[in-house]
């Protein structure tokens, strides 16, 4: 089973946001090249059904997903058969790589068999940097991890930027590639849940992936999605997707700690937290949520500047963490940057696009989703993206 390179055959669709809290089900129907909201449906999760972001009670969660489906199912007067869904896992392993190919000969064109084993060997050589990485730093082997994206962001032929690659005499060839894993038996759950629902997940988009596809127009950009048990932390520089990294730092919390000196419920909790109250309890989570942001972005950009466009999104981002990212100081943790943090809304992403400035906090994630399974969909593949599409192939084999 290959998620990354599975075409969606039908008409009506549906994309699924697995979270800790619920889960969100949009059933979507082509109009052109486009995907439209016909319907939805929600299931609050229960407490013991997912620990963390992790899923914890597999039957349980799969039965709450068939609940949220059928609802939207009703609500929409329409079955579907095929599922776009998010990863629910803390889990995922995002690597930006560029590997360098040069021709042993360069006085006759590049064909398609060429192609392939050029794009074969930029692939597996970015992997094989990704999985020593992984092995390090998390001590997974390469036996134990699974590739579920893969995306060429830039691509320089013999210095010039360009995609033209058939038929050409180019000598060098350097490319960056954008690989998103996550363990094999995690893996191996999506197809059980699969399995479970009786439905067809027929493309798995992590929502740190989609969340990208709302701000094409802005090519430098840090965006912090902050959810209820993880926080991703995205960025793109001069237009590629250049790291992800999904971080075990949540609201809930800082929640626990409060509950604890205050006789107070998680619902008065959460809508008093942007007021004057818990003021030492905010300085500590603020402490450890600037630390961890600090150290991503550095082992993110390397010797990169930082961009000054941030967006904060996710249903847990609270004006008092807003308002510090606004004003920290990125020199203070040797971190390259040019001017003032900006903070973007969600019109700045994509101007031209009225309901993405209308979607919520909450919501945003799942919208994103639907966008970038409109392009998964509608997009015609250039002979680069063929030839990539028949490596992971290979590698799943």
């Amino acid at each position: 089973m290959s998620f990354i390179t599975k075409k969606i055959p039908s008409q009506v669709i549906a994309i699924a946001d697995i979270g800790s809290y619920k889960i969100r089900v949009w059933i979507c129907e082509f109009h052109g090249q486009e995907l439209t909201l016909i319907w939805y449906g929600e299931k609050k999760q229960n407490i013991w059904d997912m620990s963390g972001q992790d899923i914890h009670s597999l039957p349980w969660v799969a039965n709450t997903f068939c609940e949220a489906i059928k609802k939207a199912e009703k609500n929409a007067h329409t079955q579907i058969q095929n599922i776009v869904m998010n990863i629910p896992f803390d889990e995922l392993f995002s690597a930006y790589e560029t590997v360098e190919y040069t021709r042993k000969d360069n006085t006759f064109p590049i064909d398609q068999n060429e192609l392939q084993n050029i794009i074969d060997y930029i692939e597996f050589h970015a992997l094989k940097q990704q999985y020593r990485y992984i092995d390090r730093q998390y001590g997974y082997s390469s036996s134990q991890i699974d590739l579920v994206l893969s995306s060429v962001q830039k691509l320089s032929i013999d210095g010039n930027t360009s995609r033209k690659i058939l038929g050409k005499t180019w000598a060098h060839i350097q490319s960056s590639l954008l690989n998103m894993c996550i363990p094999k038996d995690k893996y191996q759950m999506i197809q059980t849940l699969e399995s479970a629902i009786n439905k067809k997940i027929t493309q798995v988009i992590p929502s740190e992936f989609a969340l990208l596809k709302l701000s094409k127009q802005q090519r430098n950009i840090v965006i912090i999605d902050v959810g209820s048990c993880s926080t991703s932390i995205i960025v793109k520089k001069d237009g590629a997707h250049i790291g992800i990294q999904k971080l075990p730092l949540w609201i809930g919390s800082l929640i626990q700690n409060i509950q604890k000196k205050y006789p107070k419920t998680h619902t008065d909790i959460i809508t008093s937290l942007d007021g004057d109250l818990y003021t030492n309890e905010k300085k500590d989570f603020i402490e450890v949520f600037l630390d961890s942001l600090w150290i991503t972005l550095k082992e993110i950009l390397q010797n990169q500047n930082c961009p000054n466009k941030f967006f904060i999104t996710g249903g847990w981002a609270n004006r008092f963490l807003t308002r510090c990212v606004e004003y920290m100081n990125l020199h203070l943790y040797d971190i390259k940057h040019i001017g003032s943090i900006q903070l973007l809304h969600t019109k700045d992403l994509s101007p031209k696009d009225e309901a993405e400035a209308s979607i919520s906090r909450s919501n945003l994630n799942i919208y994103a989703m639907m966008k970038a399974a409109s392009e998964f969909i509608t997009r015609i593949p250039d002979p680069i993206e063929k030839s990539l599409k028949k490596t992971v192939e290979k590698i799943h084999e």
